[in-house]
């Protein structure tokens, strides 16, 4: 038999049934009528009213904010799916304990009418009437048939006491059953159970929307720089979007296409300015005692270096090992701030 697609209403329907069928037992369930993809809608919604057109990162770092971006939304759907799991075993332990009470209740009083004592007790009383009416008679069927119906009485009264004692144990079997039914329900609400499912998502659903939150943060950073940058107009996903986790994963897929797709036509070209090292035959842009001066423990470690279009075109290809980096290195860690930051290969 195929089994049976429920849409999201019948679905929250049944949640809300079975917390209104519950007495109270199960307002717990609360907490699941709304849906994990519903919680980042609602995530999404507070980011646009929060942010109000401010860019809390900065736009043109495109490439570190989609990788953030991707790293947030695969734990978000780890978290998802972390939730909806739990979700449905809260509502199949609610289902357990709400038809557990049903059986419970129904077994007890169909065991109760199968031993109720009323056609017996008129079955008896019908025997002990006839026994006497037929000791009146002085023929000897009238004796016998007397003896018959008074050992059916006492038979009958016999099987009413037996009646009796097991409707007790009819009610002590029920007892011990919601007695063992409410244990369970503790279990289910007791903090730290590993059987509170409540517990569980809410701590899961909150993790869910910190990272939907961080992620869709970038994500309208992200797609600032991508428009400002590469001319890329892929509209961000709205708050109201359907499915929206699947929806954000996948603009930030296309958008990490169209990145690497323009970096593959992009050319690096690097530019060393020696600030130490002679220029060809001029002279250096920082002088021996301008730079003993600056970088002496008592001074703040700061050059201010004017260099002009003629600076750069001289400086353009020129690589030698630079004396200054080897200074630098002398500071260890009480190295000063400067603008050269030259690497080894200087």
């Amino acid at each position: 038999m195929a089994s049976q697609t429920i849409s999201l209403e019948q679905w929250r329907a049944t949640k809300v049934q079975l917390i209104t069928s519950g007495q109270g037992e199960l307002d717990w369930l609360n907490a699941f009528v709304a849906t994990a993809d519903e919680q980042i809608s609602a995530t999404l919604k507070e980011v646009k009213s929060d942010l109000n057109g401010a860019f809390p990162f900065k736009p043109l770092l495109v490439e570190m904010l989609l990788g953030d971006v991707a790293a947030l939304l695969d734990r978000a759907a780890a978290y998802r799916k972390e939730a909806a799991e739990l979700e449905v075993s809260a509502v199949t332990a609610a289902i357990e304990h709400h038809l557990t009470g049903v059986t419970i209740d129904t077994d007890e009083k169909l065991s109760l009418l199968a031993l109720a004592e009323d056609a017996d007790a008129l079955e008896k009383k019908g025997a002990a009437d006839s026994a006497t009416e037929f000791l009146k008679g002085s023929e000897p069927l009238a004796f016998g048939l007397a003896a018959y119906t008074r050992g059916r009485s006492d038979s009958l009264a016999s099987q009413n006491n037996n009646k009796l004692a097991r409707q007790e144990l009819v009610k002590e079997r029920a007892e011990a059953s919601r007695k063992r039914r409410t244990q369970m329900l503790d279990r289910l609400l007791a903090p730290g159970s590993a059987l509170n499912f409540r517990e569980r998502y809410e701590r899961t659903l909150a993790l869910l929307r910190e990272d939907v939150r961080d992620a869709y943060v970038r994500m309208i950073c992200a797609h600032a720089g991508l428009t400002r940058l590469m001319d890329i107009q892929t509209p961000v996903p709205p708050a109201t979007v359907e499915k929206p986790l699947e929806a954000l994963i996948s603009w930030t897929r296309s958008a990490m296409r169209a990145v690497e797709q323009r970096a593959e036509q992009e050319t690096e070209i690097d530019i060393l300015v020696p600030f130490r090292q002679p220029k060809l035959t001029d002279t250096p842009l920082v002088s021996d005692a301008l730079w003993s001066a600056k970088m002496a423990d008592t001074a703040d470690g700061t050059l201010e270096i004017i260099l002009s279009d003629q600076d750069f075109l001289k400086g353009l290809g020129a690589s030698a090992h630079c004396s200054a980096w080897t200074e630098l290195r002398k500071y260890g860690r009480r190295r000063k701030n400067c603008a050269c930051a030259p690497t080894e290969s200087q």
